[in-house]
């Protein structure tokens, strides 16, 4: 699975910093969309008897995910402080909208929620744009692509609710947001932010992940171990394919787009035996999250790092940016995230004790 996350997440970069025309990549919303199925897998996964409680589960997603995000945000927020540019300040809003995007900044939560708010004369509301704003909002977020980090713990609030309490639940709840998604397509909502950014609609897809990983639990894959590993690479090459080549089939956007949800969900349970126990592409799976927050990093050190060897070639210019986005993202996983692990683990380990000593209660 690693390698699908690495290239989801870099999918989300090249959408942004387009170099080469024959390395497109899926694009950015389909790789955010995809991360949410595989989320809803690996979420119901973990969730399937390792927490003791709620509380447990969301203070552990909160640590795998906070730490990173706060120093790109702390960087970006240093930057904006010595060069403001043409940003309001803060406290000129409306007292709610302002302390709302402290809030939302300092804790990374309901961050997708700003997409739908804007200041018209002077108020705040609810907009259908997130354009229809005077100023607008999301440049005042510190990291702006985090908007997907508030609509990921959105999910994990909901989530020890339905793969805990009653599984059953989860396909209401995948029907219930699918037809939320219809009604929106129906009545005109097919641009941003209502494309992917609208959590009731997007559930689904977290819910497709869910499911499975229902389907991942009833195969028996020891029964012909060979023939589970041949398919299993079979679908991964298939599913990389898709991602490098989408932009070359000839056929509707929203058709493709749903096929790779569907080819994505139905290969995940296979993709992931046989990738689990691989330690590289764990390694390389691991990388996927910073390499995701860094492309709005505000200091640019690509034209930095041009002007030192003396070129201007565009070709040489996406080599370098991507090169320094990949290295960067390696040492915040060394230095940061993977010290964090330690810390997490030991906390999953107190969760485990926790279980054992309240070995009379039924195990969630």
């Amino acid at each position: 699975m690693g390698i699908i996350r690495f290239l989801l997440a870099f999918s989300v970069v090249v959408a942004h910093f387009q170099y080469y025309s024959t390395f497109r990549l899926i694009g950015s919303e389909i790789a955010v969309e995809g991360f949410f199925i595989i989320s809803g897998f690996y979420i119901a996964m973990i969730l399937d008897g390792r927490y003791s409680s709620t509380r447990n589960f969301l203070i552990n997603r909160f640590l795998r995910l906070y730490p990173t995000y706060f120093v790109i945000a702390t960087i970006n927020f240093l930057v904006i402080w010595f060069e403001p540019g043409t940003l309001v300040n803060l406290f000129d809003f409306p007292k709610a909208l302002s302390s709302f995007l402290i809030f939302t900044n300092g804790t990374m939560l309901f961050q997708d929620v700003t997409m739908f708010l804007g200041l018209q004369d002077g108020r705040l509301r609810f907009v259908s744009n997130f354009l229809q704003s005077d100023p607008v909002l999301f440049p005042y977020l510190l990291v702006p692509q985090a908007w997907t980090l508030g609509l990921e713990f959105s999910f994990y609030l909901l989530a020890p609710f339905l793969f805990i309490k009653n599984r059953k639940y989860i396909y209401y709840i995948f029907i219930a947001s699918l037809l939320i998604r219809i009604y929106l397509l129906q009545h005109g909502k097919v641009e941003d932010p209502w494309s992917y950014r609208f959590f009731p609609s997007e559930l689904a897809l977290f819910m497709l992940g869910a499911m499975a990983y229902s389907i991942y639990k009833k195969i028996r894959f020891e029964s012909n171990p060979e023939l589970f590993q041949n398919v299993g690479a079979i679908m991964l090459t298939l599913v990389v394919g898709y991602i490098f080549f989408f932009r070359n089939i000839a056929a509707n956007y929203e058709f493709d787009k749903g096929i790779f949800y569907l080819m994505l969900a139905a290969f995940i349970p296979f993709i992931f035996h046989i990738s689990k126990d691989n330690k590289l592409d764990q390694f390389i799976g691991n990388l996927s999250y910073p390499i995701y927050m860094l492309w709005g990093l505000r200091i640019d050190l690509t034209p930095k790092i041009m002007s030192f060897i003396g070129s201007k070639n565009p070709d040489i210019e996406g080599l370098v940016r991507y090169s320094s986005i990949t290295v960067i993202a390696i040492a915040i996983y060394l230095l940061i995230e993977k010290p964090m692990e330690h810390i997490r683990d030991r906390f999953k380990t107190l969760n485990r004790h926790s279980s054992v000593s309240n070995s009379s209660k039924p195990s969630p």
